[in-house]
């Protein structure tokens, strides 16, 4: 991605719902109509125990600072029989953006902007040529 320094502002996403229930346990998209992508943790060349460090948004994408209505949250590329990706809650340990505590799964809602730069960090992981909405893993048990 870009540099290492760990901003506090990132770009804005909007959560995307279903008409169904909500399945996420109370997860952050169950609080949130808008998230904060402020962080991006590819696991490729990580080992077990010892997780990749997450690199900041590029510069140009740093625009809005997550507050009450936009949650952080991390892009997580994983390389498990080809490159998937998962958005997760995150919080700021003071000098970086982390994963929340907690094991996450998908809690049946999706995030997305027609924003070009979110399409150029996903392209930038090797995730996707275009328009592209992606999971938020936001449930835990």
């Amino acid at each position: 991605m870009s540099d290492t320094a760990t901003p506090t502002k990132g770009l804005r996403l909007s959560v995307l719902r279903h008409a169904g229930p909500d399945c996420t346990n109370n997860g952050i998209t169950a609080r949130h109509d808008e998230l904060t992508l402020v962080g991006v943790r590819d696991d490729k060349g990580a080992t077990w125990g010892k997780p990749a460090p997450t690199v900041a948004v590029p510069r140009e994408a740093r625009v809005f600072a997550p507050d009450d209505r936009a949650a952080a949250v991390i892009l997580v590329v994983r390389h498990i029989g080809g490159a998937t990706m998962c958005l997760v809650p995150a919080v700021h340990d003071g000098r970086s953006w982390v994963e929340a505590p907690g094991w996450h799964m998908a809690g049946g809602r999706f995030a997305a902007t027609p924003d070009s730069r979110f399409g150029a960090i996903l392209r930038e992981a090797g995730l996707s040529s275009g328009y592209v909405a992606v999971a938020v893993h936001d449930r835990k048990e």
